[in-house]
């Protein structure tokens, strides 16, 4: 019980040595953290670049609602086993790959291409700026997916496209190409699959004698036909754009008053780690810190000073 006391007790005095350390130095912190939060708001507000944010939302169609028979049949299976073992429906399944595609290397170099997005981002690049350095498709790869983001939700299974941009205006346009560019592939997919599934039956049914599995491939290829067609003509192949393209009208980053904010909750806390630490450091080394200085000289300078008096004149007689 006397040790717990006594470890309460220096646990104590040290909390109230490290109070009254902080309120020692608390016209600096309180300085200090002023100059800083003024200086990153003006950093902030002035100097740093502002971007905007575009978001457009799409959801993924399934197969059976663009109208194949033969597609849907096997979706409606696929999706019925994937319910009993857990697994994604075709939606989700959807999705992914279309994020898959949205962050891909090929698929976003073309964006560049496509957007002219190549010489802004060298504008925005500080080692370009600065000395002239030419970045590689790689970095101006890196340098685009900084930029964009995808996201899908499961509880309303939309998919949530951003795009971040000096420019709300340019923000806009290039995530519509990504909608534009992303519906062109997987038509372009689409309608290849399809003529690849056509030439093949189509070979295996000249082959074939029996009426009735001629019929039966007749009508498979005829289900492949339309799904081609469907791929060709379909304004909503794919997916469907629930939300158009729109930016905000604040930029998204940086965020101001949140640095602000930052700046003066983490100013204090760096001064109060700096004074407690360099007090545990003056201890090891076994010099005195603050407090005890402060404490061992209670006056001032001005106190101990001692006055001198002119020697007094002797006097005539």
């Amino acid at each position: 019980m006397k040790v717990s006391k006594q470890v309460a007790i220096a646990r104590n005095d040290q909390v109230s040595d490290n109070w009254l350390l902080v309120l020692a130095w608390w016209k600096e912190i309180a300085v200090t953290t002023l100059v800083l939060a003024v200086l990153v708001f003006v950093v902030a507000t002035f100097v740093m670049t502002h971007y905007y944010q575009a978001t457009v939302v799409i959801r993924p169609v399934s197969k059976a609602d663009q109208g194949s028979s033969m597609t849907g049949l096997l979706s409606s299976v696929t999706s019925s086993v994937g319910a009993l073992e857990g697994l994604s429906s075709d939606e989700e399944k959807d999705a992914e790959k279309y994020m898959s595609i949205l962050t891909s290397y090929a698929f976003t170099t073309e964006i560049i291409k496509r957007s002219g997005m190549r010489q802004r981002l060298l504008e925005h690049s500080r080692g370009y700026r600065w000395f002239g350095w030419v970045p590689s498709d790689y970095g101006l790869y890196k340098a685009m997916s900084n930029r964009f983001d995808c996201d899908y939700s499961l509880k309303t299974g939309n998919l949530t496209l951003n795009f971040l941009d000096s420019d709300s205006t340019r923000a806009d346009i290039i995530v519509q190409e990504y909608v534009d560019l992303l519906r062109d592939k997987l038509r372009e997919k689409e309608i290849e699959n399809a003529s690849d599934a056509i030439a093949s039956l189509e070979k295996e049914s000249s082959h074939i004698s029996d009426p009735q599995l001629q019929a039966a491939l007749d009508g498979i290829i005829s289900d492949q036909l339309q799904r081609r067609a469907m791929a060709l003509v379909e304004a909503d192949f794919s997916f469907e754009v629930i939300d158009p393209p729109v930016s905000d009208d604040s930029p998204h980053k940086p965020t101001v008053a949140l640095d602000c904010l930052l700046a003066l909750l983490l100013t204090p806390l760096m001064w109060v780690s700096f004074l407690i630490g360099r007090e545990r450091l003056l201890a090891v080394l076994g010099r005195p810190g603050s407090l005890e200085s402060n404490a061992a000289v209670p006056f001032s300078s001005k106190d101990d000073e001692t006055v001198s008096f002119p020697p007094r004149a002797e006097s005539r007689r």
